[in-house]
């Protein structure tokens, strides 16, 4: 994950992907339809509430594909170091010695605001400033859209240099992604991996109840932070990305809870994503 492989896997085998073309959004360029926009305000938003319910709307859209029980195990594990993240061992072009990279896996989720039923979320998971989507659901029409604006918008609020969507399909280039070679997304991959390993996703910056606050509220707060921002480095350098902390207590449905550390303060969607 740290190299820019995406973990895959068969039944048997974890499978290490490098697409010879990467589908990215960097920053500045993500675009949210009027559609989306206007839903938003019927849904909240969570990060790391409910991974297990999060893996079985997978599941239950798309069937098993390549989200097997062992790889999911392995994800809790990486989702259960929280903010702390796990820690993998690479070289550091900028300093042509070995460095520390540190990889956090997420569950974002959208709850209906009316019914408090959990109708679309996906997981991921950061290296340095870039997030990568693994896989998402959508259980209510005109959700799923709601969620990848939101998300979207989150992302470039806390200073995410690059959103990594996989493989090229319609619904991510009418987002703003386009296609990275090879050569290029590993590069970037190595420039930010360490430099930026401090980097964590998080909702404080916005009022909540149950830690869930409004899709429209963090659209909005994207949509500025997209305005007046000029660059990726500007939009990078403008952020704080040595939070403070203080512990959550994330409730896991039927496995144990996590303490993460976190700064104080449409169309359905298709395939499996990958």
């Amino acid at each position: 994950m740290a190299e820019g492989f995406l973990p895959i896997s068969t039944n048997y085998l974890l499978l290490p992907k490098l697409h010879a073309r990467r589908c990215v959004i960097p920053t500045g360029r993500l675009h949210i339809a009027k559609s989306a926009k206007k839903r938003s305000k019927k849904y909240n938003f969570s990060i790391n509430q409910a991974f297990s319910a999060v893996v079985g709307g997978c599941h239950a859209q798309h069937g098993i594909s390549w989200l097997y029980p062992k790889i999911v195990a392995a994800f809790f594990q990486l989702f259960r170091k929280g903010a702390t993240g796990t820690p993998a061992r690479v070289h550091d072009d900028s300093s042509g010695e070995d460095a520390i990279s540190v990889v956090r896996l997420y569950s974002m989720e959208v709850w209906n605001a009316s019914s408090g039923q959990l109708v679309a979320g996906e997981l991921g998971y950061t290296v340095g400033s870039i997030y990568t989507s693994l896989t998402g659901f959508s259980a209510e029409d005109g959700a799923g859209s709601v969620q990848l604006a939101t998300l979207g918008s989150l992302l470039q609020h806390l200073g995410v240099t690059m959103w990594d969507l996989g493989m090229v399909m319609d619904y991510k280039e009418r987002l703003g992604a386009i296609e990275m070679p090879r050569p290029e997304f590993v590069a970037h991959v190595h420039r930010v991996r360490v430099s930026h390993s401090t980097l964590l996703l998080h909702l404080n910056d916005f009022p909540a109840t149950d830690d869930r606050p409004n899709c429209k509220d963090i659209i909005t707060a994207g949509s500025t932070t997209t305005s007046t921002s000029h660059t990726q480095e500007q939009s990078l350098a403008a952020k704080n990305l040595h939070p403070r902390t203080s512990s959550t207590v994330i409730d896991i449905p039927s496995e144990e809870k996590v303490v993460h550390k976190t700064r104080k303060g449409e169309k359905r969607r298709k395939g499996t994503s990958k």
